[in-house]
């Protein structure tokens, strides 16, 4: 899994920047939220899934949980 960092939203429980996660699956890009070590507290999140065929490639994946994230805050 490749983590980009979010270029907007924190972690609720330590403030540090968050992470977008996206791994492959045969029919959709399951989506995690990190926050990494050593400088956040390690807490992961799913953020759900996004079908493969809702995209046309896995940066407009990210961009789009990268969204999703920023609608919850």
């Amino acid at each position: 899994m490749i983590l980009s960092r979010h270029p907007e939203v924190d972690c609720r429980d330590c403030g540090e920047r968050l992470y977008v996660g996206l791994s492959p699956e045969p029919s959709c890009w399951k989506v995690h939220y990190v926050c990494r070590l050593p400088d956040g507290c390690g807490r992961e999140r799913r953020g759900g899934r996004i079908a493969v065929s809702a995209v046309d490639s896995r940066d407009e994946a990210r961009r789009l949980a990268e969204r999703r994230l920023s609608a919850e805050r």
